[in-house]
């Protein structure tokens, strides 16, 4: 790497290098048999330039032939996009705390003994209907560039996955577990899966109307995304999202706080700089439902005139080679804050609605403009505090600027604090649901 950044700056250029490798195994099992295995490397370079106020980019899986890399990026530069910003300087100890040398060499075994205890501790329910997965991964990444950064983030992380599949359908309920050095499986959260699958067995028809729903993380990903797609920069940039000039503006329930937090994040998704090199620290983009401002990355910072987040990284929403695409602003792990409801008192709210376990067709609809129209993937009918089935081919429509306003309650805690989604359930009012 730094032969390339030698090469890139006697080129006239000021070059940043991000460099990536990765390794991940997963084992999936099916009614306690194998049924799927993986296992993956990917290792990868990129470089991005800048001259004469334009930058050119380039990538290669394998970095043997410099010069050639940084032809290509050089090629780039004429019809490179025009670019305002500068490569940061960074300067940061290493980040590789939550690195642990077991983890990146486990395998197919360990993957096996996690499956088995999480379908044991479901016993109650036979293997007929239970999907398990569990699984390592390892992350390496640095990046330099020629402002002086030098900077390296090291990590891995173990998963585990169980679902309990309804009778005759791919549809059941399910629950994570995520942790740096092993998978921390809670029997707790077992055991109450296993109650609310029993309970919600029966089908039922929740007829239409306006009523309570509450969302749980399988869920509300769905909620979160759109709000997080209008509120970053390129939005802005283009102008094409409902919270333009609505900064400082009350736009959602005084409940809500959508925040991410590196340091608070699951292990396995902390990290202590961007992918541009950016620091990245706690934001907030609604505090207590107050639209605070935009979230971005380099380019889009410049554009607007503001401040980098520390939220630039490569990633795209139907995934992709890291190294082959370009930093866009993401808001990594986006969640609300936790409120003061236990679960148990917000079910007790409820008279008569719906529990929003997962969605169908979360895509659809104007998601900058907060549209929604989904599925429940299921949705388990709530009467009187107690869950009775599960709908039969219902929906629920309407939009979050709306529907965020009326949050009757906000978990006190994440629903599974050991997965890898830190959300808690959120509990709405009058939400447009169809369930004939």
């Amino acid at each position: 790497m730094e032969k390339l950044l030698e090469l890139a700056s006697k080129s006239g250029c000021s070059a940043e290098i991000y460099q990536q490798r990765t390794r991940s195994v997963e084992l999936t099992r099916r009614e306690g048999r194998v049924v799927d295995t993986s296992a993956s490397i990917q290792s990868g370079c990129a470089i991005r330039i800048i001259r004469n106020g334009r930058m050119g980019t380039a990538y290669t899986k394998n970095l043997l032939d410099r010069q050639a890399l940084l032809d290509r990026a050089l090629l780039s530069l004429e019809n490179g996009p025009e670019v305002e910003f500068e490569f940061p300087r960074t300067v940061i100890e290493p980040d590789t705390g939550a690195w642990h040398d077991k983890v990146e060499h486990s395998g197919f075994p360990e993957a096996q003994e996690a499956c088995v205890e999480l379908e044991d501790l479901a016993g109650s329910l036979g293997r007929d209907c239970l999907d398990t997965s569990a699984g390592s991964a390892a992350e390496t990444v640095r990046i330099m560039n020629t402002s002086g950064t030098d900077i390296l983030h090291r990590s891995t992380g173990m998963t585990g996955w169980i679902s309990a599949r309804y009778p005759g359908t791919e549809t059941g309920l399910n629950a994570g577990f995520a942790g740096e050095s092993g998978i921390p499986v809670n029997p707790e959260v077992v055991r109450n899966l296993c109650e609310m699958y029993t309970s919600s067995l029966p089908e039922v028809r929740a007829g239409d109307g306006r009523m309570q729903v509450m969302f749980l993380p399988g869920s509300l990903y769905g909620i979160i995304w759109r709000l997080t797609a209008a509120a970053g920069a390129r939005a802005f940039h283009s102008g094409a999202t409902p919270l333009k000039d609505r900064k400082g503006e009350s736009v959602l329930s005084g409940k809500l706080t959508l925040v991410s937090d590196p340091s608070l994040d699951p292990p396995v998704a902390r990290r202590a700089f961007d992918d541009e090199g950016v620091p990245t620290r706690r934001l907030a983009i609604f505090d207590r439902g107050v639209f605070t401002g935009s979230y971005t990355n380099l380019f889009y910072a410049a554009k607007l005139g503001i401040e980098p987040t520390g939220t630039g990284f490569r990633s795209g929403m139907w995934g992709g080679d890291t190294v082959s695409l370009a930093p866009e602003p993401s808001f990594r792990n986006g969640t609300f804050q936790t409120g003061e409801a236990t679960f148990e008192e917000m079910l007790g709210m409820m008279d008569r609605g719906i529990i929003a376990f997962g969605l169908l067709g979360a895509h659809s609809g104007n998601i900058i403009n907060g549209d929604f129209s989904v599925g429940f993937n299921p949705g388990l009918l709530v009467e009187k505090g107690r869950i009775v089935g599960r709908v039969k081919d219902g929906m629920m429509a309407g939009n979050v600027y709306d529907v965020l306003k009326r949050v009757v309650a906000v978990q006190d805690r994440p629903f599974n604090p050991g997965s890898s989604r830190r959300d808690p359930a959120v509990l709405l009012d009058g939400v447009s649901v169809s369930g004939k």
